[in-house]
């Protein structure tokens, strides 16, 4: 008495077509060596590229701040009271204000140092620290330029691909 049962819903049938809903494979993945460094380095380049405009965005503008508020500080220019405005302004002409952009461009600076790593593909935490830096530095009028971008830098360090050429150029 032999029955037939229904085929195995959980076997792997060979006839079904590719998912459609998998992650798309932009690049090849090379195996080890020189040609997984350079197809990471293709990967990594623009956006330690857009890091690195973001950087030297930020510290023309820390700079550029700071110097502006010593400015108005030295020539005794008050914000006035009433003017929505005047709080965040008279704390950017504190001596804290001064500070917190000096600050930013010393974390401009971490960004900039990291962004080259990337590019040669050297010292993954560094890279990670200037991605994470450059989503948070919220100082200068770069971060809208910067979060995305940050984003981006994260997601792609966080590849395997690109863990094992970090790890193998080190």
């Amino acid at each position: 008495m032999s029955q037939s049962y229904p085929p195995n819903p959980f076997g792997a049938p060979s006839d079904l077509p590719p998912n459609p809903y998998n992650s798309p494979q932009f690049f090849e993945q090379p195996q080890s060596g020189s040609s997984l460094i350079q197809a990471v380095k293709s990967k990594l380049w623009l956006p330690a590229i857009g890091l690195c405009v973001v950087g030297v965005l930020g510290m023309v503008s820390s700079v550029a701040i700071a110097f502006l508020m010593a400015a108005l500080n030295a020539a005794q220019v008050k914000p006035d009271p009433n003017d929505p405005l005047g709080g965040p302004l008279s704390f950017l002409m504190s001596p804290d204000g001064f500070f917190i952009h000096i600050i930013s461009f010393f974390i401009n600076v971490t960004i900039i140092v990291g962004a080259v790593q990337m590019m040669q593909v050297k010292v993954r935490p560094i890279c990670f620290v200037a991605t994470i830096l450059a989503m948070i530095n919220c100082a200068t009028p770069t971060c809208l330029l910067a979060l995305p971008i940050g984003i981006w830098s994260f997601i792609i360090l966080c590849q395997s691909d690109v863990a094992r050429a970090f790890e193998e150029n080190y």
